[in-house]
């Protein structure tokens, strides 16, 4: 799993990255790729809940229906 907004203009920079892969529990990085927060996996809704919010607090509003 990998969920990723970013700045269009700054990709590399400017981002909020949710993942998972093999070794690691599913965890978050904010604009570097090197740290991380670990996160308990309840449901696939509560996460994309918690990944808007974190989108939200890090770009602010947007309007976005999934």
């Amino acid at each position: 799993m990998e969920w990723i907004a970013f700045n269009l203009t700054k990709p590399n920079k400017e981002f909020v990255l949710l993942d998972n892969h093999p070794g690691k529990s599913p965890h978050y990085h904010i604009d570097d790729k090197k740290k991380q927060k670990f996160f308990a996996w309840i449901s696939r809704p509560e996460t994309e809940k918690m990944f808007l919010t974190l989108v939200r607090q890090h770009f602010g509003d947007f309007d976005f229906e999934l």
